[in-house]
């Protein structure tokens, strides 16, 4: 079985482009009226030409997630159990490189965090 990884490299990346950048205004209202989008559909949506049409798009992603989630909103609360970490993610607080003081919680303070959020 291919890996993602194996796909995304067979991916003719200089023909994506050209196709994406040779999409029209016709082809982004296509896809925006498309019941199910497909690749060309969704390369229209990213194209250069879909620059007018940012709010069409967002409308329907509004009504797509409103038909599949509802009117609700989920809350996460992460609990992070370390900040100990053995990358050196430039984006990331928890960094190897960053240098701030690390810690691994206990039970006594796993609880104290669970305890923190109703």
């Amino acid at each position: 079985m291919k890996t993602f990884s194996d796909r995304w490299r067979q991916l003719e990346w200089d023909d994506i482009r050209l196709r994406i950048n040779g999409k029209t205004a016709a082809d982004v209202e296509r896809a925006l009226n498309a019941s199910r989008l497909d690749r060309e559909d969704m390369m229209a949506l990213l194209s250069p030409a879909a620059a007018d049409y940012l709010e069409p798009m967002a409308q329907r992603a509004q009504r797509l997630t409103r038909q599949r989630f509802g009117n609700t909103v989920s809350f996460y609360v992460p609990l992070y159990l370390s900040n100990l970490c053995a990358n050196d993610c430039t984006y990331c607080g928890f960094s190897m490189s960053n240098r701030i003081k690390r810690k691994t919680l206990d039970e006594v303070d796993i609880q104290r965090e669970c305890d923190a959020y109703p």
